[in-house]
């Protein structure tokens, strides 16, 4: 741990490789190959993006062993933040999935506590990605949401950067944008004694501009590849079904989940039981199951053992192909190709000011 990192902990209260698809965890459920996976929600950038006008590094105080925290993708390229969310490359008879939680959108008053306590419980390290506008200010509410997202840190949670109010960066100016990413990490720096080094923009749009003004920051920038629509389902069941599938075919990653309803809370809860269940055995190394860390031991790995694929595409397919290999009676794999979500932003959440 750096002394950056460590300083973010002790500052309160004052302020996925021809990857091949394992038989899922000792007892899971296999996943139904008639009912393959669906793809991913999110997709890579545009090809051919518009660019911006080149971006000035902010003036910014940071220690110089920030730049180390960037990792191996220094240029926040988002095709290859993409990948990073696959996780480490696997060989086919690796049997250790790794996977890292987050949380986007909070934090809220009720539901984010509750998310807090099911991690203390198995003794979780997640990363959240909250809102600053939820912080800003002295109402009694972005009082209670600076508490906490404090006792998140105080419990070595990550905390990350999702702008401001969840616009879609690249629908609203460059000095918009940039405004976005800057005032949330000040206000996250003011409630937490830290400036946060991780962001996520929202629904994983991002531009070669606004990337190099997160690498002129020193950000890393954060995808992920499984997810279940918790933010559009309430439907606890048909999303933890979703998740588990995705894990299986992904063998681990980076999990996009939501802190700001109940029923998200009922499905990180059943998650983090299922994880615990399948957990990986070093004993036996070659047995599939998962190995639940923080998102910055996550990175680390994924750096010493990187995706060899130029892009997702081309991984999924590798993919597909050896799923197929094992399963030569099973129907044709649909493709795996990440899709286009349509950017719907969520309401901010309207807490009562009333004690």
């Amino acid at each position: 741990m750096n002394l950056f990192r460590r300083f973010a902990r002790l500052a309160l209260p004052l302020t996925a490789a021809a990857a091949a698809i394992g038989y899922v965890a000792a007892g899971s459920s296999a996943p139904n190959v008639g009912t393959y996976p669906a793809a991913p929600s999110a997709s890579v950038a545009p090809a051919s993006p518009t660019l911006r006008a080149p971006v000035e590094p902010p003036s910014l105080a940071t220690p110089e062993n920030r730049w180390a925290s960037v990792g191996g993708n220094p240029t926040a390229n988002i095709d290859k933040a993409w990948l990073e969310a696959e996780g480490p490359y696997k060989g086919p008879l690796e049997g250790r999935r790794l996977v890292t939680l987050t949380f986007d959108d909070g934090p809220s008053l009720v539901y984010t506590p509750q998310v807090r306590k099911s991690l203390a419980k198995y003794g979780i390290e997640a990363t959240f990605f909250v809102i600053g506008k939820y912080l800003e200010g002295e109402s009694y509410s972005a009082q209670k949401a600076r508490k906490v997202v404090q006792d998140l840190a105080h419990d070595g949670h990550l905390i990350g950067n999702h702008t401001l109010d969840h616009s879609q960066l690249t629908a609203v100016s460059f000095a918009e944008a940039t405004r976005q990413i800057d005032h949330s990490a000040e206000l996250i720096q003011q409630t937490v004694g830290a400036e946060p080094l991780f962001f996520r923009p929202p629904f994983g749009d991002l531009d070669g501009a606004l990337s190099a003004h997160l690498a002129a920051r020193h950000n890393r920038l954060v995808l992920w590849n499984v997810e279940g629509k918790d933010w559009e389902s309430d439907d606890a069941d048909a999303v933890f079904a979703e998740l588990t599938r995705r894990l299986d075919f992904a063998r681990g990653g980076i999990v996009l989940l939501h802190d700001w309803k109940y029923s998200s809370v009922v499905v990180t809860q059943r998650l983090l039981a299922w994880l615990h269940a399948n957990r990986w055995d070093p004993k036996h190394p070659k047995r599939a199951g998962y190995e639940v860390v923080g998102l910055e031991e996550f990175l680390n790995e994924v750096e010493k053992m990187p995706q060899p694929y130029a892009n997702r595409a081309e991984m999924n397919a590798a993919r597909v192909q050896h799923f197929q290999s094992l399963h030569p009676a099973a129907p044709q794999a649909a493709s795996t190709e990440p899709v286009a979500r349509a950017p719907q932003r969520p309401k901010l959440q309207k807490v009562s000011t009333k004690r």
